[in-house]
This record gives structure tokens, C-alpha cells and sequence, in this order.
């Protein structure tokens, strides 16, 4: 991380699912989708992010 941080100039934002600004933001690029799939590994977290 600190690595890619040094290289980019900017602090890294760590988040995981499910995150709500990363959520809404795949939200409005599938807004025009009717059917979408979630794959994962953790059926908590990835059931929170399909919901």
C-alpha cells in the first residue's frame, strides 16, 4: 500500500464491501441494468452489497 501511495502522491482510501460510497457508486453505472449478479466469498458482506 505504501508503495502505490509514494508512486501515485496520494493516501489510499481503504474500504471493503459493504462500503456505501463504493455501493452507490456501482449502483448508478448498473442504474440501466435489470437483472445484475453477485459473486463473493462471503455471504454477509455480499448479500449487503446485492441488497
Amino acid at each position: 500500500m505504501a508503495a502505490i501511495e509514494t508512486a501515485s502522491g496520494r493516501k489510499a482510501e481503504v474500504m471493503g464491501k459493504p462500503y456505501r460510497p463504493m455501493m452507490e457508486a456501482i449502483a448508478r453505472r448498473l442504474a440501466d441494468h435489470r437483472r445484475i449478479a453477485v459473486v463473493g466469498d462471503q455471504a454477509a458482506t455480499d448479500l449487503a452489497g446485492g441488497a
